[in-house]
């Protein structure tokens, strides 16, 4: 059994010959959570899946993926140095300002990262806490990249059957809250309302060479308007 028609076609030509029959099925839990337990066992927790997070649909993530596609092609970490800081601000929330690092600028961990302490944000850059401070101390909501196998499990089989889009094999966007003492889980409704809002901004702010700019943006949910500021003088 294989999650997807995809899947099927590729190894069909391999399995039938050999007399393994190969269909696809929409319901391989008992095969996902053999796995996740083997995962568990041997390396630890299981990355959280976004949409099982509360609040948060299906028409979101989707959003939020189509997003990430677009922010990866543009590849932003072209455009601004790696200890940059972008000043973020948004009347759709409540809470803020954040401050945003786009990371990849080294062709390592590719995407961006989101800090509401700027101070903390100004030690982690400049390398003045210890391991176990930057743990303890950081909080910060981000979107990275890597492969399938990268994400949730259940997150990959809703992109296989609802066809969300993904820049390529390596761009599979990882989304994550980090909270104090290295805590992980997925982001709130909100917060992927918020991340998806500055992935669709920060590529526009860094094409328009500008050190302000307020920037229009559709999320899912509705239109909504960011205030983007380079703060390269560690203002």
């Amino acid at each position: 059994q294989v999650a997807s028609d995809r899947e099927r076609e590729i190894l069909s030509p391999y399995l039938e010959p050999l007399g393994v029959e190969c269909v696809a099925s929409s319901d391989l839990r008992h095969i996902r959570r053999l796995v996740g337990e083997l995962a568990d066992h041997l390396g630890g927790p299981r990355r959280p899946a976004i949409i099982d997070s509360p609040g948060v649909t299906l028409a979101q993530v989707g959003s939020l993926f189509e997003a990430a596609a677009l922010f990866f092609r543009a590849r932003p970490w072209r455009q601004i140095a790696g200890d940059s800081i972008i000043r973020v601000a948004s009347e759709r929330f409540d809470s803020g300002p954040w401050y945003a690092v786009v990371m990849g600028q080294s062709g390592l961990e590719q995407g961006f990262a989101l800090y509401e302490d700027i101070e903390l944000l100004h030690s982690l850059l400049d390398g003045s806490l210890s391991e176990g401070e930057s743990a303890r101390r950081t909080s910060a909501l981000s979107v990275t990249y890597g492969e399938a196998f990268d994400i949730a499990a259940q997150d990959f089989d809703a992109a296989e059957e609802h066809g969300w889009t993904v820049a390529g094999p390596d761009a599979y966007p990882c989304v994550l809250r980090v909270n104090p003492g290295m805590a992980v889980r997925s982001p709130l409704k909100w917060e992927l309302e918020l991340l998806e809002g500055c992935v669709r901004a920060i590529p526009d702010f860094l094409g328009r060479s500008l050190d302000k700019a307020e920037i229009s943006v559709s999320l899912s949910s509705a239109p909504s308007t960011f205030v983007l500021e380079r703060l390269d003088d560690g203002g």
